[in-house]
């Protein structure tokens, strides 16, 4: 669809009330965005091969190329009983709790808010502790660290309260002597 195709050579642009407004023509653009898109889609496909990660489609679970999969009743790749937690791409795990072995952020945060996989262990994000409750689950809190501030005297004003007393003595000594 060509915008202004009687202007000739002023096609894209477009005089109105003493501005200039720059328009293009859509059908270049909608024609290489059409090509992208078709091309980025076909090299997807490409490049993923028979690979089918977590939500894929598939048909019988061998098609499903990560450990602890299934192909399950809608025909999409997830994980398997044993192994309920996903990072939803392309691993399954058990759920692990704060201290316990991990091997992706998901398994840690099932069991426990703010929790990440941290060096194969869970651990409370953001520099918080973690607590046990009384019912034996684990919360992450947020510890405050009072930090006192230093008591600094500053010489200068040690020496300038110094003076000031010497002076009030002076000026008492000094009007003690001239009251007579």
């Amino acid at each position: 669809m060509r915008v202004w195709g009687w202007m000739g050579p002023l096609g894209p642009l477009l005089l109105f009330g003493g501005g200039l407004l720059l328009l293009s023509t859509t059908t270049q653009a909608q024609n290489s965005t059409q090509k992208a898109n078709n091309s980025s889609s076909r090299n997807e496909s490409v490049s993923r091969g028979s690979k089918k990660l977590f939500g894929d489609k598939c048909n019988a679970t061998e098609e499903c190329d990560f450990s602890g999969s299934v192909c399950d009743k809608l025909h999409g790749c997830t994980c398997n009983e044993d192994n309920p937690i996903s990072n939803h791409l392309d691993k399954c795990g058990k759920s692990a709790k704060v201290n316990e072995t991990c091997t992706f952020n998901e398994q840690c945060e099932s069991e426990t808010l703010q929790t990440e996989c941290r060096d194969g262990t869970c651990v409370c994000m953001f520099e918080q502790q973690a607590i046990t409750k009384s019912d034996g689950t684990h919360e992450c809190i947020s510890v405050k660290n009072e930090v006192t501030p230093e008591r600094y005297v500053d010489p200068a004003m040690i020496g300038i309260l110094v003076a000031m007393f010497l002076m009030f003595i002076t000026i008492c000594v000094v009007l003690r002597l001239f009251s007579r």
